[in-house]
């Protein structure tokens, strides 16, 4: 087997705790990884467990606009990304570095409504549908919970498909699940994203 992609399937043959490809390469077909974000004092943590071992690997702190990422595996700590803060879309815009990766549209009414579009496929309407790129909230959550701060995101013409999941474990403790195309970034940027805005 590849030894590339092995850290998505078991503990016993993990690349090394974090690199690249856990934050910004999404998993293989048909495999979802799982991780942990943690919230102390309005600064986000995601965790990862490899070897058994619980690493922090990212860091998110909020500030008047959005939230900055921060990778905080290694000796180097360096920022990766933000969110801004976006009027006309009610929402927070991603970006890596200063590329603007997709935008996550916020409406707070009950029950709170979000959709998730990847930046590249908002030109691309005239040669194709975008609608199929485009995520958001499904009512008919995997989850057991009935916290408010759980969510599961679908695509738009797959509803009983869901690609992301979040669950509260404790007041400070959330499970994040994920698939294709969410990598470790996107999915921990739209679930610290969707904290803030409860």
């Amino acid at each position: 087997m590849d030894n590339e992609v092995n850290y998505f399937l078991s503990d016993v043959a993990a690349q090394p705790v974090c690199n690249y490809k856990v934050l910004f390469d999404s998993p293989p077909d048909n495999f979802k990884v799982h991780a942990t974000i943690l919230f102390k004092d309005n600064i986000f943590y995601r965790k990862e467990c490899f070897f058994k071992i619980n690493k922090v690997i990212m860091k998110a702190v909020a500030n008047k606009n959005g939230l900055e990422f921060y990778n905080v595996s290694g000796v180097d700590k360096y920022k990766i990304g933000s969110t801004q803060w976006n009027t006309e879309i009610n929402g927070y815009d991603l970006f890596i570095g200063l590329k603007k990766i997709l935008s996550i549209e916020i409406q707070r009414n009950h029950p709170m409504v979000m959709r998730v579009c990847f930046e590249e496929c908002k030109s691309h309407d005239i040669l194709c549908n975008k609608w199929p790129f485009v995520y958001k909230l499904n009512e008919l959550t995997e989850n057991v919970y009935t916290d408010k701060n759980n969510f599961s995101l679908c695509r738009l013409d797959s509803p009983d498909r869901i690609s992301m999941s979040m669950a509260k474990r404790t007041r400070e403790e959330f499970i994040l699940v994920y698939f294709k195309p969410w990598c470790g970034f996107t999915a921990f940027a739209i679930g610290a994203s969707m904290l803030i805005c409860k």
